[in-house]
């Protein structure tokens, strides 16, 4: 056992490529949690790389996708199948609609007497992609590059206001999507915002 008396003593050798977005400050160790995880598996005889992008993927025994978007661009899930062992390779939709908790979200013209949350429809308000969007050095894909465009446009998105009504939340939701008619539908796939059952917890 280790010292810590939780594993095996097991030294396993090979090679892990956790795969980035093009975009991904490697630098920065505090961003992701990931970063934590490195040490122990190195203690087991894993050797890590990190690698941004999909061009000239190096050589390895298992990948991990690691790309920080509500969407992963499908050229990663892609190169994630030449390794034997992939990790992450189908996470492809992490938006509230393509959760399982999706049945939560309200439309427009959902009957829900209670009190509702408005939340964007991308991960953590967005802010991966405003930030990607800000690096923009690199020549993407004009569809990841318009997606990227579309985030960064989003407005105060980690606000997470509660309304009283679902009109009064989709009317919140319509007046701020910078993205026309077609964004505002709520509780629809591809929309800028999401409308949820208000959840509130009391002493």
């Amino acid at each position: 056992m280790d010292s810590g008396g939780y594993f095996l003593d097991i030294t396993i050798l090979m090679r892990l490529i956790i795969l980035h977005h093009d975009y991904t400050d490697l630098r920065d160790k505090d961003a992701y949690f990931i970063y934590s995880l490195i040490p122990h598996w190195e203690r087991r005889g894993i050797e890590v790389k990190h690698w941004t992008g999909t061009r000239d993927l190096p050589e390895g025994d298992a990948v991990l996708v690691h790309v920080d978007l509500s969407v992963v661009p499908s050229r990663f899930l892609k190169a994630a199948l030449r390794y034997p062992l992939a990790f992450n390779s189908r996470m492809e939709d992490i938006r509230k609609s393509a959760l399982p908790g999706r049945n939560l979200c309200l439309a427009a013209s959902s009957a829900f007497p209670g009190a509702v949350v408005v939340k964007t429809e991308l991960n953590h308000g967005g802010i991966p992609e405003k930030l990607f969007f800000q690096k923009r050095r690199l020549s993407l894909p004009l569809v990841e590059s318009w997606d990227l465009f579309r985030a960064s446009r989003l407005v105060e998105p980690l606000t997470y206001p509660v309304y009283g009504s679902v009109k009064v939340g989709s009317d919140f939701a319509a007046s701020e999507s910078p993205h026309g008619p077609d964004s505002q539908t709520l509780g629809v796939k591809g929309a800028d915002f999401q409308m949820t059952h208000g959840v509130f917890l009391t002493r």
